[in-house]
């Protein structure tokens, strides 16, 4: 929540990869970011708690 502040974004995607050795790697923080697949996967209201979170932000 700090980096959203930081940048005065009200969302990101942050890309992770995870070593051999177990230890978590930060890619990239992209505020375009892909998140509607997660929507079918979960089957979670994804899209409409995003826009709700940007509309908060106005």
């Amino acid at each position: 929540m700090a980096y959203l502040k930081h940048l005065d974004l009200g969302f990101t995607a942050f890309d992770f990869a995870v070593t051999g050795d177990g230890r978590w790697v930060s890619l990239e923080a992209n505020p375009n970011g892909q998140w509607a697949w997660l929507q079918d996967a979960t089957r979670l209201p994804t899209a409409p708690a995003i826009a709700d979170l940007l509309l908060e932000r106005k």
